[in-house]
Parts: C-alpha cells; sequence; structure tokens
C-alpha cells in the first residue's frame, strides 16, 4: 500500500512538474486573471436587487447583461458562490450549498472521532477545499457535466459517512410494515 501511495504521489508531482511553465506562464501573462474582477463587481453591484430569491436559472446573461457589455456578451461572474447566488438567491443558494456544507462537517466530525469512515470524511473535506478554490475563480461547475459528478461524488460521500449502511429488501419481498409510534392510532 505504502508503494502504490508514493508510486501515485510521484505521478502526481509529475504531471504537476510537466504543467508548471504553462501554469506560470499565464500568471506572468496576467496575474489579475482578465477580467475577473470586472465581472465580480458587475455581480457585487447588482446581485442585491434579487438577493432573496435570485433572478432565475439560466437567467445570469440576460438580465446581468442589461447593465454590463461584456457580460452580455455571454461572460457570467468566475465565482460559483456569487454566480449560484445570483441565480438562485439566497435561499437557492442555502439549500443548494447548505447538503454539502453539512456533509463535509460531518466528515470532519468522523474523521476528528477516527471513526471507521475517517478517511472517506478526510477525503470529503480535501476535495472540498480544492472545489472551493475552483469555485472561487470559475463557474464552469455549476452546470454541465461537472456538476452531475460532483453530485455523484457527494452521494458517495453521504453513503460512506452514513452511521448506518443501508440495506434494501431483496427483489420482491415485502417491505416490513412498522407499528404505529406511540399514542397514535391509525383508522
Amino acid at each position: 500500500v505504502m508503494k502504490r501511495r508514493i508510486w501515485f504521489g510521484g505521478a502526481i508531482a509529475l504531471v504537476g512538474a510537466l504543467s508548471l511553465d504553462a501554469i506560470l506562464a499565464r500568471f506572468q501573462q496576467d496575474p489579475l486573471g482578465g477580467e475577473r474582477e470586472h465581472l465580480l463587481a458587475v455581480a457585487q453591484e447588482h446581485i442585491g436587487r434579487n438577493l432573496m430569491l435570485g433572478i432565475g436559472p439560466g437567467n445570469y446573461i440576460t438580465y446581468f447583461g442589461q447593465f454590463d457589455a461584456l457580460t452580455a456578451r455571454g461572460w457570467p461572474v468566475h465565482n460559483v458562490f456569487y454566480y449560484i447566488t445570483a441565480e438562485q438567491g439566497v435561499v437557492g443558494a442555502l439549500l443548494f450549498f447548505g447538503p454539502m456544507v453539512a456533509l463535509v462537517i460531518k466528515g470532519l466530525r468522523d474523521y476528528n472521532r477516527k471513526n471507521q469512515h475517517s478517511d472517506s470524511g478526510l477525503a470529503l473535506f480535501t476535495l472540498t477545499m480544492a472545489m472551493v478554490v475552483v469555485g472561487l475563480t470559475g463557474w464552469g461547475f455549476a452546470g454541465g457535466f461537472v456538476l452531475h459528478i460532483w453530485f455523484f461524488t457527494f452521494g458517495y460521500f453521504s453513503g460512506k459517512l452514513a452511521k448506518k449502511p443501508v440495506e434494501l429488501p431483496p427483489p420482491g419481498a415485502a417491505l416490513p410494515i412498522r407499528p404505529a409510534a406511540k399514542g397514535l392510532r391509525l383508522r
């Protein structure tokens, strides 16, 4: 197992070293990330107008494009947290990110308790920190196949961090009938 980890770590270091020139050239060419600051300023200026419920899914370019020519050409804010909040409002953003935050907190608690799920909790935390960095600099994982992979990953870790594994009855078996709660009568 240790040899595999060393090999895997070496492979990651090699890929990183091979792409380092391209990454450094990008940052030297434009250290501030192009128009990201401008797009963020546009979002910050206008997001408060529809803060609670947002402007609706898929309406970012149409709505914010009224106020900014660059946005009207198809460039949304390069920050997934602002992007989701702008389209879904605070209510939608809480519904979108809330379960993820709760699962990460559960994973960290499991990791701190050193129980049988601790590796999953640490892996989820590490993945989430990487996605936060990506989310602060882009909006791409808010849609398309990346969002599907992201939700699949959170579903996987949700199952891994479950206190009691879910056991499904065999196909065709009758589901057990549970008795009514104490004090309730069924008619």
